[in-house]
Order: structure tokens, then C-alpha cells, then sequence
């Protein structure tokens, strides 16, 4: 069973990954982040984590909190000079596409839920360290 290939989601994120050293090599994971995505919001996202935690990798749970905070910055700016929670909450449904280390993705009309993309991810070494590495995109779901 050793050479069959492992799938999992978020199983080899963090600190987990460390924990499991070379013992993680090569497993499969789907999330909706990846340290190495190229774009430009990432990029920038990596550089400033790498400059305050250098023997870190961002993981999809400071991803999640970075774009928590950019979201209610945006929306207590757009709430007007009174933000109440209800005014907050209604321009968060207005934000439309929101750029992001993730890719850029915005809030589905029905449910309210993140319409993102999801990527194919596999443990590799990365030149520093093993890595979280994107293989590929898969889908755009959430809507």
C-alpha cells in the first residue's frame, strides 16, 4: 500500500506538515490556497509573512484570517461614517469580486458562501522546506 498515492483535504496543512516530515511526501490535498499561486495579491501576501515569520509558510488558515480582515475593512469603509452591523452586513454583499491571495473570488447572491476557486496540491520540496505545492486548479465552486 505504500506506493498507492494518499488524497485527503487540509491533512498536511501547517504544522502538520512539519510533524509529518518525509513521512508526507508526495500526498494529495485539495484546498482553496497554495502558498506558491501566482498572482499578484499572493505574492505580496507571502513576501510580508515571510519577512515576519521566516521559518513559516503561510497556510490556508492565515489566508482565511487575512481576507477575513480585508473583507470587514472594506465593508465598515463602504457602511458610511455610522457603520451599524446591519449596514456592515449589506455592503459585504456588495463587494463583488474581492482580490486575494486565494485568486479573486466574491460572495455567492443565493447562499452567501465563497465562490473560489479550489487547487490540486501535493507535498513537495520546495527548495526551502516541503511545501503544499499546486498541481493544478480544479474547479470554481460555491455558488
Amino acid at each position: 500500500m505504500k506506493d498507492l498515492p494518499l488524497y485527503g483535504a487540509f491533512i498536511t496543512e501547517g504544522s502538520v506538515l512539519q510533524a509529518q516530515g518525509d513521512a508526507a511526501k508526495d500526498v494529495y490535498s485539495t484546498c482553496n490556497y497554495s502558498p506558491d499561486l501566482d498572482n499578484e495579491e499572493n505574492r505580496k501576501f507571502v513576501a510580508a509573512w515571510r519577512q515576519a515569520y521566516p521559518d513559516a509558510t503561510p497556510t490556508t488558515y492565515a489566508m482565511a484570517s487575512y481576507d477575513a480582515a480585508a473583507v470587514l475593512d472594506r465593508a465598515i469603509a463602504a457602511a458610511g461614517a455610522n457603520p451599524t452591523p446591519e449596514s456592515i452586513n449589506a455592503a459585504v454583499a456588495k463587494l463583488g469580486q474581492i482580490p486575494s491571495p486565494r485568486g479573486t473570488w466574491q460572495f455567492g447572491p443565493k447562499t452567501h458562501s465563497p465562490i473560489q476557486k479550489w487547487y490540486l496540491r501535493q507535498v513537495r520540496n520546495d527548495g526551502r522546506a516541503l511545501a503544499n505545492v499546486m498541481v493544478q486548479d480544479l474547479s470554481t465552486v460555491g455558488s
